[in-house]
């Protein structure tokens, strides 16, 4: 498999787009006043998007792609913190892909409120479209196979400027994502990932978030957070 491209519809994702907004907004739906924010944004969303299209290109690099503490695709080397655990004969398999949901700007909110409500719901698609391509990923694996949670640019000590690295080998443009000169991806609900397929779950390390202690509670981002309580 090399530059795949999956699609997702607004319909595909909504469920998981919608709990990622809960999340990040802070919502307590037990709350009318949190309910009728959640209205508000429902109805920002369908004014503005009432359809999207999430899109993914993917390569398998295979198990060879993986050495000493590396991804290396022809001259191209990329390392991040959370490879250091993980020795050559645990991965089977390296996948690389982009998510992206497209541009979520709204050009004339007549509130703030409402730009800040459009742009956490084009995170939240793009955060949801990578759950279903996790998910169409896993089905593929043989019942020996554990996938990794997502290594990308500014995660588990990847430079953020990395992105240019997955650039050169994979095919952004055909689901029209680029790279600017700062490592910024176009359009910005874009997300970059490498999934391992290892022989052991127990060489996985753990999602970066759940070992953090910038707060004592947890970030509200992190989906962690509730299961740690």
């Amino acid at each position: 498999m090399k530059n795949k491209v999956f699609s997702y519809a607004k319909a595909q994702v909504m469920s998981y787009a919608e709990d990622f907004f809960i999340t990040s907004c802070g919502f307590d739906m037990s709350k009318p006043r949190h309910q009728k924010m959640m209205d508000e944004a429902l109805s920002v969303l369908s004014a503005e998007k009432p359809e999207v299209e999430m899109k993914a290109v993917c390569s398998r690099l295979g198990k060879d792609a993986y050495s000493g503490g590396k991804v290396v695709v022809g001259d191209v080397e990329i390392t991040c913190n959370g490879f250091s655990r993980i020795a050559d004969e645990d991965v089977l398999d390296v996948y690389m892909c982009v998510v992206t949901a497209g541009d979520w700007y709204m050009k004339e909110a007549t509130r703030a409120r409402q730009q800040v409500y459009m742009d956490t719901w084009g995170t939240a698609f793009a955060d949801g479209a990578k759950v279903l391509f996790e998910d169409q990923l896993k089905s593929t694996l043989a019942d020996d196979g554990f996938l990794s949670d997502p290594f990308g640019p500014g995660y588990y000590g990847m430079p953020s400027s990395d992105t240019h690295k997955f650039a050169e080998i994979l095919d952004m443009s055909l689901i029209g994502v680029e790279v600017r000169d700062s490592g910024i991806m176009v359009p910005l609900k874009s997300i970059a990932a490498i999934y391992l397929v290892t022989n052991n779950e127990s060489v996985l390390p753990p999602m970066a978030c759940s070992e953090c202690f910038g707060r004592v509670d947890g970030c509200r981002y992190c989906k962690n957070r509730d299961m740690a309580r």
